[in-house]
């Protein structure tokens, strides 16, 4: 829950940051969509949003159809020890939610998400960003998430054929 007040810091913080990639080109409407839809305490959260969006949008520029990405990187911000995870998939249900789940099985404790759905190669793709607290075991993690991404994508892939079964 967003506590009074929250929100105008986290609009100020989102302006200020969004001045500093004002002539920054195609970073100005990946950083826009990334943020959208954020609650105002994952801004807050967030320190060095900027180099969240620029991570973010590198892992999704190498996005290529079909593939489960996944990237564990150290945090934005140097003074706040953390990990951010990068997730770049071709969009379908329940990735984000798959998302949650496996960064907690595989150790990763969330301090804020972020999940823009954006246009790539013509195509809609789920970037999710994850704040976390430093990961001991980070092959653990990604290999989770892999698993869970993967499983997901088996269990989507034929869901109209599936549907015509069942009528």
């Amino acid at each position: 829950m967003t506590m009074p007040g929250n929100h105008n810091r986290a609009e100020e913080r989102l302006a200020q940051a969004r001045r500093e990639i004002a002539h920054g080109g195609d970073l100005v409407p990946f950083f826009d969509a990334l943020f959208a839809g954020a609650d105002a305490e994952d801004i807050l959260i967030a320190d060095a949003l900027v180099k969240i969006a620029a991570a973010a949008k590198s892992v999704l520029d190498n996005h290529q159809p079909g593939a489960i990405d996944v990237v564990l990187l150290s945090g934005p911000d140097p003074k706040e020890p953390q990990d951010m995870l990068v997730a770049v998939n071709d969009d379908r249900p329940f990735l984000y939610d798959s998302a949650l789940r496996a960064a907690a099985a595989g150790g990763g404790r969330i301090r804020a998400a972020f999940h823009p759905i954006v246009q790539h190669q013509g195509k809609p793709v789920s970037v999710i960003v994850l704040l976390l607290d430093v990961v001991a075991e980070r092959d653990t993690l990604t290999d989770t998430m892999r698993r869970a991404f993967a499983s997901g994508q088996l269990a989507v892939r034929d869901w109209k054929k599936m549907l015509e079964k069942l009528k």
